[in-house]
């Protein structure tokens, strides 16, 4: 998937924030507020400004983005991720990690078959080398010896099964990578991801809202189709905290040639009434 191509209508925005590259920001954020600013209702002309924490105009404040109304009033935006992307890579590094494995158990055990899975929670963000490999190895030498449906953990979020079916009649060893992408989009893992993304980002907007600033925070999805989980959290577990007062999705996605039932921009919040 690659989001260059299809931010490429943004260009203006990069040539206009062009001190992206040396300021610790996201590198979507540009375009997610190229996408959200027309969304914020009436503004300046004048350009954004960086903020972050190293900007002598908003003393104390470590938000992504500053902006003005015309009456004055302050605007305050942060972007964040739900760490959809932290999946497509953690998924892209497991199945090479699960293919040295394959190889490594081949060449210990030149006579087995069978086909053995190894399952990666998929709400976990970790990368393959925070784990021995000798574990997975290990693992799978257990789930043999137990025969079909054997499970074994390793640590909380990541198992190895025995997934050879009786009578299959394989002539050959094979290990795969288990990320389940359904659920780690639409399920529970995407509210947690959201939930977290929300949270983290509290003490940044508390900070701008008490001086005075509006505050948005925009998180960015560029896998999701929905927004349903999302606006679920929010539904059943309404943020107590004033700030950020408004809460947008961002689909990076939904800019080149708008798939069906996508949009870039959505507000999540604020009230109920929003989110029905």
């Amino acid at each position: 998937m690659c989001i260059g191509r299809q931010c490429r209508s943004f260009y203006w925005v990069r040539k206009t924030f062009g001190w992206r590259d040396t300021w610790p920001v996201d590198d979507l954020a540009p375009d997610a507020l190229a996408l959200l600013v027309p969304f914020l209702g009436p503004l300046t002309d004048d350009p954004p400004e960086q903020v972050d924490g190293k900007n002598l105009n908003h003393p104390g404040q470590t938000f992504d983005y500053a902006l003005r109304r015309p009456d004055g009033r302050r605007v305050a935006v942060e972007v964040t991720r739900a760490w959809d992307q932290e999946f497509l890579g953690a998924g892209m590094h497991w199945g090479a990690f699960v293919k040295q494995i394959e190889e490594e158990t081949r060449r210990r055990h030149p006579g087995w078959v069978g086909r053995y899975a190894i399952n990666v929670d998929p709400a976990y963000t970790g990368w393959p080398s925070d784990h021995d490999p000798e574990e997975f190895i290990s693992a799978i030498e257990q789930c043999a010896d137990a025969g079909q449906h054997r499970t074994v953990s390793i640590g909380r979020d990541v198992s190895v099964s025995n997934a050879t079916a009786p009578r299959e009649g394989q002539a050959d060893l094979r290990i795969y990578s288990s990320f389940a992408a359904a659920e780690f989009e639409l399920g529970e893992p995407a509210r947690r991801r959201f939930a977290a993304a929300v949270a983290r980002k509290h003490k940044t907007m508390t900070r701008a809202g008490d001086a005075g600033y509006e505050t948005h925070l925009a998180v960015i999805h560029w896998v999701l189709g929905s927004t349903q989980a999302w606006r679920e959290v929010l539904i059943e577990t309404p943020p107590t905290a004033l700030h950020p007062q408004q809460i947008w999705a961002i689909d990076l996605n939904a800019t080149a040639g708008r798939p069906p039932g996508r949009v870039p921009v959505e507000k999540l919040r604020p009230g109920r009434r929003d989110l029905t």
